[in-house]
């Protein structure tokens, strides 16, 4: 695997694998860049095409290189990164099973082919002429048409396979892909056929599965939407679509907008909310909240306000408090059936309704009361109460939990410790747990955080410049473990490419003064423990003691002053 990571490293530039996501700038013998992790207006990311290391300069504080920056960047795994880098050098991973990755190349291939010939069928034949005038009229510009390469399929039952064919690809292969189907005679067409296609991606934008829209005004028996049957490449509960393009807005925004529909996605990225995803017409699974969770916990759903849409929002949101997200509802204007139509209608309505996104409960409370009298009835009530105890009762903040069974008390006219009560008998009510004092208080944290920013400060410019590195024994912190912790790690060139970046005049003057910020800490941690030990004398009577104590305080008082 190392050699592999070597080999890559070998054959890619960081400067190339960055520029793929972001959009990078030449500084001297740098790049740089506003850090894609997090917001801010002036550029703190910076790249050494030297080193072929990346830095944060900003709150993020983070590097390394281009293996740390896919991680990143795509939210997955070291060993997820060391696929895409590898095919992105063409080094193959030995370990791979070598039939399983010939396979799954050439089903990527076969919808990489596909794509291109959907996308060339709605350029260049009549009837994708008028398939490409419904997207115009639907409100799709060309670039949002070509950034989500958009395309039709022939109404043909064997001109994608033809195609393919001629490619050298067997229809046991396009079959594999979801593309053709086989009867039982052997005999074989085009899955899709008159239709509007929509390519599905990973995370990595690789084309895995589509989605294929019926043209308007054709009788096709088969639905409005026919979609890629599960494949090697495709499993539908954990891709989501336009994640490939929305995922590096969710982490800088630290949100994202989740639709129902892929044209809602796309008109979404259309109005400047690139920070857009669909779960395309069902509810969210556990898989694809656990991705979606590497990029932001804050989510706000909206989906079409139909049953079935609500029933999806409902479940959706039952399984994002299940992993504690927090989640707001977009509700659109009235007469606006969902995204793609309130945006064609007009865009600022849109990103108003985003901006007033609505809060959980609010919408619970809505929706639970929108079709019940004014005057409650006792079997509204309790119906009422059924709905949303339980969803109060998931509520983890005492203070906002008091404030929604207020709420309902209010709406229901029923006493308020009687709703409390009722709360504890709800089935799925979590057990409440006994509060227990954190093990660290902030305090203590920040100053962990910043001896970790000191330290590694420190460390960098020890290995920068090593003649300075006799000043620790002189000053007896020789065995600081923070310091030796860090210097053991292997990002050395890290450490030094970030002391490189602050252009210090006087190295040997900023090592003493960090050397002096750790001694502060060592002596004044010393004073605290001689403070309780002289009360424990004095309260003892023991005066003797209690004077020995006072002139190691006094002398360790005058090596304090000395580091100031």
């Amino acid at each position: 695997m190392f050699d592999a990571v070597s080999e890559i490293k070998s054959r890619l530039d960081i400067i190339d694998v960055i520029s793929s996501y972001i959009k990078l700038q030449k500084a001297g013998a740098n790049f740089r860049a506003p850090c894609p992790f997090h917001q801010e207006k002036d550029p703190s990311f910076i790249v050494s095409p030297a080193k072929q290391i990346w830095h944060c300069f900003g709150s993020c504080d983070t590097g390394g290189d281009m293996f740390k920056f896919v991680m990143q960047i795509e939210g997955i795994e070291f060993r997820e990164a060391l696929h895409i880098l590898s095919a992105r050098a063409g080094v193959e991973l030995k370990k791979q099973n070598p039939k399983i990755y010939n396979e799954r190349i050439r089903l990527q291939q076969i919808n990489e082919w596909a794509a291109k010939f959907f996308e060339k069928s709605l350029e260049v034949s009549p009837k994708g002429k008028n398939a490409f005038k419904y997207l115009k009229n639907r409100g799709l510009t060309q670039e949002s048409i070509k950034k989500f390469r958009l395309g039709y399929a022939l109404d043909n039952w064997h001109a994608l396979e033809n195609f393919l064919n001629n490619k050298n690809y067997k229809n046991t292969e396009t079959q594999k892909a979801g593309l053709i189907v086989t009867k039982d005679n052997g005999q074989a067409f085009d899955r899709f056929r008159n239709r509007i296609m929509f390519p599905i991606c990973d995370i990595s934008g690789r084309v895995v599965a589509f989605t294929g829209r019926v043209m308007p005004g054709s009788d096709d028996k088969m639905g409005k939407y026919v979609n890629s049957p599960e494949t090697p490449l495709y499993n539908k509960s954990s891709i989501i679509y336009g994640l490939d393009k929305a995922k590096i807005a969710m982490r800088k925004q630290d949100k994202c907008i989740i639709t129902e529909g892929n044209l809602d996605v796309i008109m979404a990225h259309q109005a400047k909310t690139e920070n857009t995803i669909a779960c395309s017409g069902t509810a969210l699974t556990e898989m694809q909240i656990n991705i979606i969770k590497r990029y932001t916990e804050n989510i706000l759903l909206n989906f079409d306000m139909d049953q079935a849409g609500i029933n999806a929002t409902r479940k959706s949101i039952d399984l994002a408090l299940e992993h504690e997200l927090n989640i707001k509802i977009i509700s659109l204007p009235k007469g606006q059936k969902d995204a793609a139509d309130c945006i064609k209608h007009n865009p600022k309505d849109w990103l108003k309704a985003v901006k007033n996104a609505m809060p959980i409960m609010n919408f619970y409370f809505a929706s639970t009361f929108q079709n019940m009298p004014k005057k409650l009835k006792i079997e509204h009530k309790k119906e009422s109460a059924r709905i949303l105890l339980p969803i109060i009762g998931k509520i983890k903040n005492p203070i906002e939990k008091a404030h929604w069974l207020g709420e309902l008390a209010i709406r229901l006219e029923v006493d308020e410790k009687v709703l409390a009560e009722a709360i504890n008998n709800v089935s799925d009510q979590r057990k409440n747990t006994p509060w227990r004092a954190p093990k660290e208080t902030s305090q203590t944290n920040n100053q962990l955080s910043q001896n970790n920013k000191t330290a590694k400060r420190l460390a960098g410019y020890l290995l920068k410049y090593p003649k300075y590195s006799k000043i620790l024994k002189d000053h007896n912190i020789k065995n600081s473990k923070a310091l030796d912790k860090i210097l053991k790690q292997n990002n050395k060139e890290q450490l030094i490419f970030k002391i490189e970046q602050e252009n210090i005049q006087n190295p040997k003057a900023e090592i003493i003064k960090m050397i002096l910020f750790f001694k502060k800490q060592k002596i004044e941690k010393k004073l605290k423990k001689m403070s309780l030990l002289i009360k424990k004398a004095q309260k003892n009577k023991d005066k003797k003691q209690a004077e020995k104590l006072i002139k190691k305080a006094s002398n360790l008082s005058q090596e304090l002053a000395g580091c100031y």
